[in-house]
């Protein structure tokens, strides 16, 4: 028997993956059983049960994709100039990675995945960790701003990742409730984190 490819195991492991994605953002988590996602992927139960042991590692794996690609998008609106403009180009990328085409189902995933954590503590530590995950690069930058003296020295730089990562998560939950993108969002954003939102010589 041919030995199988690396490649076609990654193809047909992500096959299942946005099969499953589909069916939850239809059916929800509890109403989506693993046969429904074997029928959604056209795929026999023994295919499926060949890359994921459950439903609730498959829910999983989802999350851990969705995480690594929010995080990468991060990483690479990384500048090299102010600390606190780099800041604002990277919070503006969690609120576009919401607005792509296609990201409604995203969205719509990523809702039910806060309001299962509620439920189901394997779930919650997952969404934790995410959190942790995604607050790391704002928090490697916060850092370098206050050593550079951008940022004041008294913030924590892991509070001011938190903040930002639970923003773009805000964004992600809100997105999914009102799809349509609003304009002035990532100037908001970027007056906030530049300092710019209060009219100059105004009373502080």
């Amino acid at each position: 028997m041919p030995k199988v490819s690396e490649a076609h195991l990654e193809s047909r492991r992500n096959h299942i993956l946005e099969a499953a994605a589909r069916s939850f953002s239809r059916n929800g988590f509890h109403g989506t059983t693993i046969l429904a996602i074997c029928e959604e992927a056209e795929l026999s139960t023994g295919a499926v049960y060949r890359y994921f042991k459950s439903k609730d590692e498959i829910v999983a794996a989802i999350a851990e994709v969705g995480i690594e690609s929010t995080r990468g998008l991060l990483e690479a609106a990384r500048t090299a100039g102010a600390a606190t403009r780099s800041l604002a180009e990277m919070a503006r990328a969690g609120v576009d990675v919401v607005h792509f085409d296609g990201a409604e189902m995203s969205n719509r995933l990523s809702l039910l995945l806060w309001g299962e954590s509620l439920h189901t503590p394997q779930i919650r530590e997952l969404l934790v960790r995410a959190l942790a995950e995604l607050a790391l690069p704002f928090a490697a930058e916060a850092e370098r701003g206050k050593r550079r003296g951008e940022i004041d020295g008294d913030l924590d730089p892991a509070s001011i990742g938190r903040v930002l990562a639970a923003l773009s998560i805000g964004f992600t939950v809100l997105a999914a409730i009102d799809p349509q993108p609003h304009a002035d969002t990532t100037r908001v954003i970027s007056a906030l984190l530049t300092g710019a939102f209060a009219k100059e010589g105004s009373p502080q």
